[in-house]
């Protein structure tokens, strides 16, 4: 039996598919998984083994997974193990350990190149289209950052990759900010997006070949190009992209090469990182945020160390590390969002702990699901796949009743995300629960309806006022007060552009005009941090006009001053509304 036919069982759907992509030995997650079981990756530098852990808790370097090895991991290893007969009672001293780093690792260097993509414009035509001339000027110099965020990865990674943590990927791509070391999963969307309404068409290709490099290697799109994010996964948007990028190009021919593949990004979303949903006497099949391994995270190892000495059992302390890399698979990393109960706690550490995110449904996860599903049903319709057309078109189906039936909230009017442990709502404002309007996961016939909910939602918490005018620079990220970055008043683009784009989208004109305030709200917020700082944040404060920060911290000066995902957002808000909006003075 077929992994695809297991999944048609259980999804109801009555259609028979030959491809075999996946073991079936893990179909399905139940809502909460004991133990963990892969490792991360085979690597005894980077992922596993007694050196990583030795180098982390000694607290001499801050980004030791970045560095690459001077010499074989197999002579590495055998030096390490001379050092530790050297020590005493298992214990290296603290010189001897530095200086083994030193004459077996070297930061990297020379491993990400400057690139300049061959369709770059200094000119591109989004800047025509703008009317106000500060906004023109704007536009002109963010058109410039891509040009400090174009990278290529060198031919050594390829030839040795046993030496490196990065994995390499055969074309140029954008980072998201001057001060990264890969690219990471859900960022990309916005950059191409961007990148996209630039006129980098074939950039834009390069890059999406790239995430389908990852998906021949690992089966699916990694969190990042770093092997210690392997059984990590972010947010699924690879194909959307390919929708996006399809839009801009209608290239069909790139789709058809590679559907197979995104087809494959959708079986490992269907295999390993769905679970039962139990409400009200029926059973749903739901997509949630899950990991498989075992250990802290290699990029925090020493943090998640930490934290998770407060428990006394290995079991526990296994526990928390899933649970951790499951919040960090969200794109949110550490949340209220991802809390049972919000009792705050004086001790910080404490906070972390409570992170759980296996048995929650999180609307937009679920909401994206679906429209794959019926992105990639559109897809096989163009290539005259009546087949498998027929089969994402009911998975989408049955993703739309699982959102219908447990994420929205007839007495809230709004959906919320779910926990499958108490089979009840989770009744709190997090800007992702107005997702399903950006990934149309919603009957188009209540169009206006949905638009017209949200704007009411939006009113009942005080994000706007009756008028529709914002009582916010930004959309919160919650209206929780946790101390924690993707909480409170923190305003990111990825959730911005959910709800203006979502609320654009629908036949509510009274979405359609709060969506238009928040893009003139965020384009000057916006602004005025470029003006003030030469800067563009990766996220602003709600509260404070042109700021990063809510607290009035002084600006760092070692700020990245390009940032790709709020570049993207500000592109497309420029693409909707370039030729209406106007600037203030800061």
């Amino acid at each position: 039996m077929t992994c695809r036919y297991n999944i048609i069982i259980i999804f109801s759907v009555l259609i028979l598919y030959s491809k075999i992509r996946f073991s079936a030995q893990k179909l399905l997650h139940g809502p909460y998984h004991p133990l963990p079981v892969f490792e991360i990756c085979p690597s005894r530098i980077y992922c596993q083994g007694e050196l990583l852990p030795t180098v982390e808790s000694s607290n001499i370097l801050t980004a030791f997974q970045n560095m690459m090895m001077i010499r074989n991991p197999s002579d590495v290893i055998e030096n390490f193990n001379k050092l530790k007969a050297h020590g005493y009672n298992g214990s290296i001293p603290f010189p001897m350990l530095r200086m083994f780093i030193k004459e077996n690792f070297v930061v990297e260097h020379g491993v990400l190149i400057n690139w300049l993509p061959i369709d770059f414009k200094n000119y591109p035509l989004v800047i025509g289209f703008i009317q106000d001339i500060q906004y023109k000027h704007l536009t002109a110099a963010l058109n410039q950052m891509w040009l400090t965020l174009a990278k290529r990865i060198s031919v050594s990674v390829r030839d040795n990759p046993e030496r490196y943590s990065m994995i390499y990927v055969p074309n140029g791509f954008f980072l998201n900010s001057e001060n990264d070391n890969e690219f990471q999963y859900w960022d990309t969307y916005w950059i191409i997006k961007g990148a996209l309404i630039c006129g980098m068409r074939n950039t834009v290709k390069g890059i999406l070949e790239n995430l389908i490099h990852m998906i021949k290697i690992n089966g699916y799109v990694m969190y990042g190009n770093r092997v210690y994010y392997g059984g990590r996964s972010q947010p699924p948007l690879l194909i959307q992209m390919m929708a996006v990028y399809y839009t801009f190009t209608n290239d069909k021919d790139f789709i058809f090469e590679n559907i197979e593949f995104l087809d494959d990004e959708m079986m490992f979303w269907l295999l390993y990182r769905s679970m039962y949903v139990k409400s009200n006497g029926n059973t749903y099949i739901m997509g949630h945020y899950m990991s498989d391994t075992t250990d802290p995270r290699p990029e925090k190892y020493a943090f998640d160390m930490k934290i998770a000495k407060n428990l006394p059992q290995k079991r526990d302390r296994d526990e928390y590390y899933c649970r951790v890399k499951a919040a960090s698979e969200s794109g949110w990393g550490i949340s209220s969002k991802h809390f049972h109960n919000r009792v705050e706690f004086e001790n910080r550490e404490l906070m972390y702990l409570k992170t759980n995110p296996l048995n929650f449904v999180y609307v937009e996860l679920n909401a994206i699901l679906q429209s794959n599903s019926a992105i990639l049903s559109k897809m096989y319709l163009l290539k005259d796949d009546k087949v498998n057309e027929e089969f994402y078109r009911k998975l989408a189906q049955r993703y739309q009743i699982g959102i219908n039936s447990l994420l929205w909230n007839e007495k809230e009017n709004i959906w919320l995300d779910f926990d499958s442990s108490i089979e009840n709502s989770r009744n709190n404002f997090y800007a992702s629960n107005l997702a399903p309007l950006w990934t149309f996961s919603y009957d188009n016939k209540l169009s206006e309806f949905y638009g017209d909910a949200a704007v009411d939602y939006l009113i009942r918490n005080n994000i706007i006022n009756s008028d529709l005018t914002p009582r916010y620079i930004c959309i919160p990220t919650s209206l929780y007060k946790s101390g924690l970055e993707w909480d409170d008043t923190n305003c990111w683009p990825q959730l911005q552009s959910m709800i203006i784009f979502g609320l654009q989208a629908t036949r509510s004109e009274r979405a359609k005009i709060v969506a238009s305030n928040f893009a003139s709200s965020w384009m000057h917020t916006n602004f005025v941090g470029y003006k003030n700082t030469n800067s563009i944040f990766q996220k602003y404060s709600a509260v404070k006009l042109g700021s990063e920060n809510n607290e009035g911290e002084l600006f760092d000066i070692m700020q990245p001053k390009a940032n790709g995902v709020s570049m993207g957002l500000l592109f497309e808000i420029f693409h909707e509304w370039g030729n209406v909006l106007e600037s203030k003075q800061p």
